[in-house]
């Protein structure tokens, strides 16, 4: 298993996607920055779902994550929707979704009831969102439909979605991408933080599921999100109490 891994670093099983020489032409949505960087050419126009649940971490926290998901460019012909699922009722978080205007890029979801002593609630939080998003009555999703999921303290750098939406015009082979990530957190964090401009590039932990048009998999799609936000919660130990002087920092 460790020669395995050790392969993957230097041989991914994936090719480097071919980039756009039509992007800087090209018209982008309102408030979305021009890269630095090349952009790659996708083969579907997805539609990028970013689901941030959380519960009762301090707004700023919040902030920093959905805006730099919100502001990440993407590659030409795709468009993104950010959803801050807030188990947590926060009027505060609720407020502030609302004054960022655009109901078509910002969606507060709220309102799940919560069961005294859950213990999944991260979880069922996703699979809430994730049954408003497709419900049983859609017979099938389009193949163009990612969602991305990142705890309430990952924040996504430029080349976030440039790097990690390509792996999936491999079509229906490809329904899940997960990667390892690096956190940062308490008074060192903060102060490295400062210290640093630009920030320095990270790894990053990121959850996509590609729906790929297979309606026998469209009930499965809440069991999916459960299973994943396990796996996030094991990787990257948020919780209430540990959120408010911890931040990931991704690439």
């Amino acid at each position: 298993m460790l020669v395995y891994g050790i392969n993957l670093l230097f041989n991914p099983l994936h090719e480097k996607p071919p980039t756009d020489p039509d992007y800087a032409s090209k018209s982008l949505p309102p408030g979305t920055p021009r890269p630095s960087f090349e952009m790659p050419r996708v083969a579907l126009p997805y539609h990028v779902r970013v689901l941030v649940p959380c519960y009762k971490e301090e707004l700023e926290i919040c902030q920093r994550t959905v805006l730099a998901a919100a502001s990440a460019p993407l590659p030409a012909g795709c468009k993104r929707t950010v959803y801050l699922c807030d188990d947590g009722r926060d009027k505060a978080k609720r407020d502030w979704i609302r004054s960022l205007g655009d109901p078509s890029q910002f969606v507060y979801v709220s309102g799940r009831e919560r069961k005294k002593g859950e213990m999944n609630g991260k979880s069922a939080n996703l699979n809430n969102v994730c049954s408003q998003l497709y419900p049983k009555e859609v017979a099938t999703v389009p193949g163009n439909e990612l969602v991305c999921v990142f705890d309430a303290d990952q924040v996504a750098t430029s080349r976030f979605f440039a790097r990690t939406i390509p792996l999936f015009d491999g079509g229906d082979d490809v329904a899940m991408g997960l990667s390892p990530q690096v956190r940062r957190g308490g008074e060192r964090g903060r102060r490295e933080r400062k210290e640093r401009s630009p920030p320095p590039r990270r790894l990053f932990v990121f959850f996509f599921i590609s729906s790929q048009s297979r309606p026998p998999l469209l009930p499965l799609l809440p069991s999916i999100s459960a299973s994943i936000t396990s796996t996030c919660t094991v990787t990257s130990s948020t919780t209430p109490t540990s959120t408010s002087g911890s931040e990931s920092q991704f690439f």
